[in-house]
């Protein structure tokens, strides 16, 4: 096995990236936080940029209303688990 192929094979692909997507979106929206606030708006299109094209992300984004950061780690490789953590801004 070629180490293309078996790098190809520890990716996430878009049907496993989409079922991660989706509980994230609902715990957000079990917590109170939806498409209403323009931060989670813009966090719902970092997550479908995530979603179609083959890359990594990361970063904060800083809810001002709630005192709150979304912290983020999408991984390209399936080694590591998508992480969205909501922490409490200093």
């Amino acid at each position: 096995m070629g180490k293309k192929n078996k790098k190809e094979k520890n990716e996430w692909i878009y049907a496993d990236k989409n079922l991660e997507i989706i509980k994230i979106k609902e715990n957000l929206e079990n917590l109170g936080l939806n498409n209403n606030f323009d931060e989670i708006k813009e966090f719902y299109k970092i997550l479908d940029e995530y979603l179609n094209n083959n890359i990594s992300l990361s970063g904060k984004i800083k809810i001002e209303y709630i005192n709150k950061i979304i912290e983020y780690q999408l991984p390209k490789n399936k080694i590591h688990s998508p992480i969205v953590k909501l922490i409490q801004d200093k």
